[in-house]
């Protein structure tokens, strides 16, 4: 990561900030992201794809923050330098805390995190569609969901044929067909979801636990809130279902819950095969392998 270029680029479309410290928070597959000051948040997007996504995720931040229960990342500054008009950046007061992949979750942190967690969720899919109409953000119906899910399925079918065994691989199609075929899998109402809901984008705080923030929202769309539940361990499901207003879960329910955490390997086999990292399509198979048959 060349650090220089992106203190260049952030000095190019803030002149006025001037940091003194700048500093690497690492990047994902959309967003390299920096620290300014211990202050604030610099997010930059990788590519005019990604510069979009950025965008719309600005825009629905600023919509929706003033609904939700907890803090979320509200933009402070969205722009795309003059030199680089396909980088979009944004910048965001830093949310206190650290994320909850990082500590054990023991049963005093899931006590005092899961309320704030259950009310974070109702807020979120209770907020209307009609609110946010003039945003291009994923908006799914339960077949068009499915759909969404077969294409994911087929675009990595070879790949996780080569990583599994031939006895894994034919019980891997079954559970595939099952899933695809059980009306289970359409039985919900979307609704607004974040989307990649998993522990590193929940940031706590301690002396008591206590829930301080949710961050990235670049995978926020219309589909099944199911989805947001797939990222945790069940121990914390299981508490904040219970206090969840938003939905009652039924056996469908719990059978989604279930295939989403098991396929959410394919998207690094996929984004592993597209963007020519062996790696992390190793990593995917891997962890498809200890998912699909624990």
């Amino acid at each position: 990561m060349d650090q220089e270029r992106y203190r260049t680029l952030l000095r190019s479309a803030r002149p006025d900030l001037s940091p003194k410290r700048f500093d690497d928070l690492g990047a994902g597959w959309d967003n390299v992201v920096f620290v300014v000051d211990d202050e604030r948040i610099v997010r930059f997007a990788k590519d005019a794809r990604t510069t979009t996504m950025l965008e719309i995720e600005a825009a629905l931040l600023r919509a929706i923050g003033p609904s939700l229960s907890v803090p979320v990342p509200y933009p402070e500054f969205v722009a795309r330098p003059p030199e680089s008009p396909d980088i979009a950046l944004m910048i965001y007061r830093r949310i206190p805390g650290v994320a909850l992949d990082t500590v054990a979750l023991d049963d005093a942190l899931i006590a005092g995190i899961a309320p704030d967690l259950a009310r974070f969720l109702d807020a979120l899919h209770e907020i209307a569609a009609e609110e946010l109409r003039s945003l291009e953000i994923p908006r799914f119906t339960a077949d068009a969901w499915i759909e969404r899910h077969q294409v994911l399925y087929r675009r990595t079918q070879a790949d996780v044929r080569q990583g599994l065994s031939v006895a894994a691989f034919e019980r891997y199609e079954a559970w595939w067909h099952d899933y695809l075929t059980n009306p289970a899998s359409r039985a919900f109402e979307p609704c607004l979801i974040h989307g990649d809901l998993v522990l590193e984008h929940i940031v706590i705080e301690p002396d008591p636990w206590r829930l301080s923030g949710i961050i990235d929202f670049g995978d926020a769309m219309w589909a099944d809130p199911a989805l947001d539940l797939a990222g945790w361990p069940e121990p914390l499901v299981q508490a904040v279902v219970e206090r969840l207003r938003s939905l009652t879960p039924d056996r469908a329910f719990w059978m989604r819950r279930d295939a989403y955490r098991r396929f959410a390997p394919l998207h690094a086999v996929l984004a592993g095969r597209d963007f020519g990292r062996p790696d992390l399509l190793r990593s995917g198979i891997e962890a498809l392998r200890r998912l699909l048959f624990s």
